[in-house]
């Protein structure tokens, strides 16, 4: 009962899917913990590498996002989504504490050089769960249904005022109407998943799309806080021409789509 409470029940393809693409995110990632562990000497008089908590960081990072994305991508949006999300974070903790203190993967002695067990062991958490925070965002305030023009009538009468001109209603009314904006945590982590979907690296991708491997860099990690049209049509169209099926980033409103002069450069 645990299981389907915290998890989604998806195809068998599915989660074979989701297990190949975890087998090369641990290799990846933990070939990266194996560069950092490897250290000279300390008595043949060679420099002692200086300690690395940073980089240890950006690795346990990445390496928590990548197994988090390879099955939340799959998820369908629905009521329980948010639920399965942080049940797939404690998963993905889990999992990442038994590989990475696997002694014949990781030397844990040479890794803990940079940080201790329970600094690292709090870096996957601080990882995973500020990514799904991140993700699962409040739900939208309701915005007020509008008044019919007859109720704001008789409230005019009844209080001895005049009630605005029908046109000054109208105009008001579409002023506050209500304009979607862009999650950037969400966009990123699709543009995440489907450069890995695609099999390519940050370069390839920014090279293809036109910008700045800096560029891609800062979209996949959400700190752009709205993308450039332009640039979010070019991935569309780089992941939907490699995908061979129709790719549409979704959290922007068709308003904002529509507006060139979101598009200016």
């Amino acid at each position: 009962m645990e299981e389907v409470d915290t998890r989604p029940q998806l195809d068998a393809g599915v989660y074979q899917s989701i297990e190949l693409e975890n087998y090369e995110i641990h290799k990846r990632c933990l070939a990266s913990l194996k560069e950092l562990q490897v250290l000279p000497a300390r008595d043949t008089g060679a420099a002692i590498w200086p300690q690395d908590p940073g980089r240890l960081s950006a690795v346990i990072g990445e390496y928590a996002r990548a197994l988090f994305d390879a099955e939340a991508k799959h998820y369908p949006q629905n009521e329980n989504r948010n639920r399965w999300l942080r049940g797939l974070a404690g998963r993905i903790e889990a999992m990442m504490a038994r590989r990475i203190w696997d002694q014949d993967l990781v030397s844990a002695a040479k890794l803990t050089y940079h940080a201790s067990r329970e600094e690292i062991d709090g870096l996957m958490h601080a990882a995973l769960h500020s990514y799904v925070d991140a993700l699962i965002a409040p739900p939208p305030i309701p915005f007020p249904a509008p008044v019919a023009v007859e109720s704001l009538a008789n409230l005019a009468a009844a209080a001895g005022v005049s009630a605005p001109p029908v046109s000054r209603i109208s105009s008001h009314r579409e002023t506050l109407a209500p304009v979607t904006a862009p999650d950037p945590s969400f966009v990123a982590m699709q543009i995440r998943s489907l450069r890995r979907e695609a099999r390519l690296t940050v370069e390839e991708l920014a090279d293809k799309v036109g910008v700045a491997s800096r560029t891609v860099q800062r979209h996949e990690a959400g700190e752009v806080g709205e993308i450039r049209l332009r640039h979010l049509r070019q991935y569309e169209r780089v992941f939907g021409s490699l995908l061979k099926r129709p790719i549409r980033i979704e959290d922007y409103s068709d308003a904002a789509r529509r507006n060139p002069v979101s598009d200016i450069a």
